[in-house]
């Protein structure tokens, strides 16, 4: 069996449950909740596998092995792990519930270990299936304070949210081969590459967060624009950003996702703030 095919398996039903959870409730909100929850799980993917390497995916997709690492986790990231912690959220599960989905993962984890398509480094499953519980538990927390007004709660929502359709997008352009980060920071290039795009990503969601979402001014969006084309301009000038494409494709690309970033954003904060009104 393809070592691709179980992680497919864990796609599907995770894409029909978020499909369901959406119909379920109507609501464009429940996409934003789910997004902010796969920002949160980002930001621990970063510190504990980037960084400090603690396990490893090996899906096999492309023979580059950081890359397929990262595929590998965007399974986990962007699918499983936020469509659960989104079921639980949204209709407030119980504990027994939060216990069950974790010892579930734990055991899914233990398959692909047993399966050799996934290495732990330094983890441990217990690691994981207590990270779970955690994770399960601040998210039906965090669901609750965002819609009863919390404002910490709800300015962090809206930039997981942002940071998580950023490193969607970040993601398809890294495993398109078109451009390469070279900051010289780590000898894998590839690691370079996710290190300082992550980096360079958070930088892009705290001022298009800031423009829409915290200060809600047009002349800030733009601002945000222009340093965003203008740090492109010195990355590319000072070869750390690497294009093998003709740049007015690039541009053209890159211009597509920042539009679609923004227009998810707009739509977030409308449908969001109708909901707000609702439940208040």
């Amino acid at each position: 069996m393809p070592n691709y095919v179980p992680y497919i398996g864990l796609i599907i039903p995770s894409i029909i449950l978020l499909i369901w959870l959406l119909i379920k409730t109507k609501q464009f909100h429940t996409f934003v909740i789910f997004s902010s929850f796969a920002g949160m799980i980002y930001v621990f993917e970063v510190i504990i596998v980037v960084v400090l390497g603690a396990y490893e995916y090996m899906p096999q997709v492309t023979p580059i092995k950081y890359l397929d690492s990262m595929i590998g986790a965007s399974v986990s990231n962007t699918f499983t792990v936020p469509s659960i912690a989104a079921l639980i959220a949204v209709f407030q599960l119980r504990f027994r519930w939060i216990a069950f989905f974790s010892l579930l993962l734990g055991g899914i984890e233990i398959l692909f270990l047993h399966w050799g398509i996934y290495k732990h480094e330094w983890w441990r499953v217990s690691y994981s299936i207590a990270g779970f519980v955690f994770y399960f538990s601040l998210t039906k927390w965090w669901f609750r304070q965002f819609y009863e007004g919390s404002r910490p709660i709800q300015a962090v929502t809206f930039f997981l949210y942002t940071m998580s359709l950023i490193y969607t997008f970040v993601l398809v352009l890294m495993l398109s081969g078109i451009r390469l980060f070279k900051p010289g920071i780590f000898h894998d290039v590839y690691r370079d590459d996710t290190f300082f795009t992550t980096m360079y990503g958070l930088l892009k969601t705290t001022l298009i967060t800031a423009a829409i979402f915290w200060l809600r001014d047009w002349r800030w969006l733009f601002a945000a624009a222009a340093v965003i084309v203008t740090s492109h301009y010195l990355l590319i000038r000072l070869h750390i950003l690497n294009i093998f494409i003709p740049m007015w494709i690039y541009i053209l690309i890159y211009s597509l996702c920042c539009s679609v970033v923004i227009w998810l954003c707009y739509l977030a904060r409308r449908s969001v703030q109708r909901r707000l009104a609702s439940y208040l």
